[in-house]
């Protein structure tokens, strides 16, 4: 599959609007501007409130919010207020892992078990053989959350993180990899 393709599977379709607006800002502001693109974005998703931002090398960051705070409301949403992100972090891990395969440094059907051989024997080996493009897509068969609660929060996020994957061991798959979809944070 062509770079480009796995790299914009996994993105929901406002998200990959956005996406696309980073990646072409000066072709599509030069016959709009942000504030436009934005308010257009926002009322096409039926959002109550949308911000962007426009990052060009050498020059500040143009932010812009459209919209209001609350859906039926008229107090207008401000750059300062509170976001919530949601999701956002998965369109950001699927660029990172793209860059990754890119380089050679990683591939899509690498497993669990190839990139964590220290803690692979400890793993079920159906969680074991889950591959990154299956992570990236909702296909591992892993459930949706698991809690952070009891993981020591001491340690630096990294540690909590293969605190999670150890704890892997013990988890039931809702599907055999790649068989299903099911929306997964823990992905």
């Amino acid at each position: 599959m062509p770079f480009a393709a796995h790299l914009l599977r996994p993105l929901r379709p406002l998200s990959l609007l956005l996406c696309l607006l980073s990646l072409t800002p000066a072709a599509r502001c030069a016959q709009e501007s942000l504030s436009q693109v934005v308010e257009k974005l926002r009322a096409d998703a039926g959002l109550p409130a949308l911000g962007g931002a426009l990052l060009r090398v050498g020059q500040p960051a143009e932010i812009v919010v459209c919209g209001t705070r609350k859906r039926g409301t008229e107090t207008p949403v401000t750059a300062a207020d509170a976001w919530h992100l949601g999701s956002d972090t998965k369109a950001m891990t699927a660029v990172l892992v793209a860059q990754l395969v890119e380089r050679k440094l990683l591939r899509w059907d690498s497993s669990l078990g190839e990139l964590f051989p220290d803690l692979s024997e400890r793993l079920p080996p159906a969680v074991r053989g889950i591959t990154v493009d299956q992570l990236l897509h909702h296909r591992s068969g892993l459930p949706a959350n698991l809690s952070w609660w009891g993981y020591e929060n001491d340690k630096p996020l990294p540690e909590r993180r293969r605190q999670v994957l150890a704890a892997l061991a013990k988890v039931r798959l809702a599907f055999a990899p790649g068989s299903g979809f099911s929306y997964s944070n823990l992905g």
